[in-house]
């Protein structure tokens, strides 16, 4: 996060930054950590302080590779536009095996 004020030393002023840590692979990129540091500006040079940071671990995915069949009478109501045809608000999610507008 930059301010811009008249009152500080220099401008851009460095006041925090939010660090995230990624894993990376095939299937997923996947947060990891995410760590806040602070930051002040001082004799012509910044110091900075950090939180330490926030780890997360996700459980490990199990994907099937079976290939099933699935009848119509299944599908319906599964599949749920709105605003009409070509609008850009017909994005769709899949949450709790029924598709949904996402949140905008």
């Amino acid at each position: 996060m930059l301010h811009h004020f008249v009152e500080l030393p220099v401008d851009p002023y460095l006041v925090a930054t939010t660090e995230l840590t990624y894993a990376e692979n095939p299937t997923a990129t996947l947060l990891t950590a995410a760590r806040h540091r602070g930051y002040v500006y001082s004799s012509g040079a910044y110091s900075h302080k950090a939180y330490p940071p926030v780890e997360f671990t996700y459980s490990a995915a199990e994907i099937d590779p079976a290939l099933r069949l699935v009848d119509a009478d299944t599908l319906k109501g599964l599949f749920r536009v709105e605003g009409g045809v070509g609008c850009a608000r017909n994005r769709a999610v899949i949450s709790c095996a029924k598709w949904q507008r996402p949140n905008s």
